[in-house]
């Protein structure tokens, strides 16, 4: 799964109310997701797992138009 694929899956869950907020990938490809006002640290492997579950939740992908394509 892409680092833009993740940012999207994120930025959607965020849009529907899922995710207060999220940050990364960080320089060890971790990312920081935000749930009910609680931070917890994913690895990229967790943060796959994460966007898998929210997926199954319905939560599709937003992406920005200024977000590069080749990330």
């Amino acid at each position: 799964m892409s680092k833009r694929y993740i940012r999207a899956i994120l930025r959607g869950a965020t849009a529907v109310g899922l995710l207060t907020g999220w940050d990364g990938p960080f320089v060890d490809d971790s990312y920081c997701l935000v749930e009910n006002g609680q931070a917890v640290m994913y690895s990229r492997a967790g943060a796959i797992d994460a966007c898998l579950r929210l997926r199954v939740l319905g939560v599709q992908p937003l992406y920005r138009a200024s977000e590069p394509t080749d990330l």
